[in-house]
Protein backbone atom coordinates (compact mmCIF):
# COMPACT_ATOMS: atom_id res chain seq x y z
CA UNK A 1 0.00 0.00 0.00
CA UNK A 2 2.72 2.48 0.99
CA UNK A 3 4.68 1.87 -2.21
CA UNK A 4 1.57 2.58 -4.30
CA UNK A 5 0.88 5.81 -2.40
CA UNK A 6 4.52 6.87 -2.80
CA UNK A 7 4.37 6.11 -6.53
CA UNK A 8 1.21 8.18 -6.96
CA UNK A 9 2.73 11.01 -4.93
CA UNK A 10 5.88 11.11 -7.07
CA UNK A 11 3.85 10.85 -10.29
CA UNK A 12 1.55 13.70 -9.24
CA UNK A 13 4.59 15.78 -8.27
CA UNK A 14 6.24 15.17 -11.65
CA UNK A 15 3.03 15.99 -13.54
CA UNK A 16 2.62 19.16 -11.49
CA UNK A 17 6.18 20.28 -12.20
CA UNK A 18 5.84 19.48 -15.91
CA UNK A 19 2.62 21.50 -16.17
CA UNK A 20 4.28 24.37 -14.30
CA UNK A 21 7.33 24.33 -16.59
CA UNK A 22 5.12 24.15 -19.70
CA UNK A 23 3.03 27.08 -18.47
CA UNK A 24 6.17 29.12 -17.80
CA UNK A 25 7.62 28.29 -21.22
CA UNK A 26 4.34 29.20 -22.92
CA UNK A 27 4.23 32.52 -21.07
CA UNK A 28 7.83 33.26 -22.07
CA UNK A 29 7.12 32.30 -25.69
CA UNK A 30 4.07 34.57 -25.83
CA UNK A 31 6.11 37.39 -24.29
CA UNK A 32 8.89 36.89 -26.84
CA UNK A 33 6.39 36.84 -29.73
CA UNK A 34 4.81 40.08 -28.51
CA UNK A 35 8.24 41.74 -28.37
CA UNK A 36 9.05 40.58 -31.91
CA UNK A 37 5.68 41.80 -33.20
CA UNK A 38 6.15 45.18 -31.49
CA UNK A 39 9.54 45.63 -33.16
CA UNK A 40 8.29 44.60 -36.62
CA UNK A 41 5.01 46.53 -36.67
Amino acid sequence: MKITLLFFGVTADLIGKTVLVMALENTMTVGALKLVLKEKY
